[in-house]
């Protein structure tokens, strides 16, 4: 059998696969060690962005957004995981930080524990994708916040998010 990630990879994989092509997320070793914080933890809310920099991520935007939320809801806390590889990333970054005082930005590779620590400790996941570039793509992160339940915001144009985004198990942005 072939596997896709998402209906756009679905019916792209068609034009090439003579095979039922079936839809399934990217399996993830994270979800055999996270343990999912839920609703009436102790703490303020947490909203997590995940990765590393690159063009469609939409790490650019996170600072107008965290602002924006951070005014309507201060008691929320961001922790922003943002792995830099170019000369202007560390001035997204702390352009990121300075956005609100309940902001924890980690601009590092994670290892194993401390990724899962993170996705685990997530209320919700913010996925700023580009959704021209995303539009027939997967996201390992969406799928894993899916199986772990944890709700997501990401564009209506991804095509990773769309069925979720229908369902109600995601929150256009």
């Amino acid at each position: 059998a072939v596997f896709a990630e998402t209906q756009a990879v679905q019916a792209s994989f068609a034009k090439d696969f003579s095979a039922p092509i079936q839809i399934a997320p990217s399996p993830s070793t994270a979800l055999q060690t996270v343990t999912p914080r839920r609703r009436g933890a102790a703490g303020p809310p947490v909203f997590s962005a995940f990765g590393h920099i690159r063009p469609g991520k939409g790490f650019e935007l996170l600072p107008g957004a965290i602002a924006a939320a951070a005014a309507k809801r201060p008691d929320i806390a961001f922790r922003i995981h943002a792995t830099p590889n170019a000369p202007d990333h560390p001035a997204w970054l702390a352009a990121i930080e300075e956005a609100a005082d309940n902001v924890e930005v980690i601009g590092h590779e994670l290892d194993g524990p401390a990724y899962e620590a993170l996705l685990g400790g997530a209320d919700v996941a913010i996925l700023p994708y580009d959704p021209e570039i995303y539009r027939e793509r997967g996201s390992g992160i969406f799928n894993e916040c899916e199986q772990l339940g944890t709700p997501v915001i990401a564009p209506s144009g991804c095509s990773f998010a769309t069925n979720a985004i229908a369902d109600g198990r995601a929150v256009a942005m």
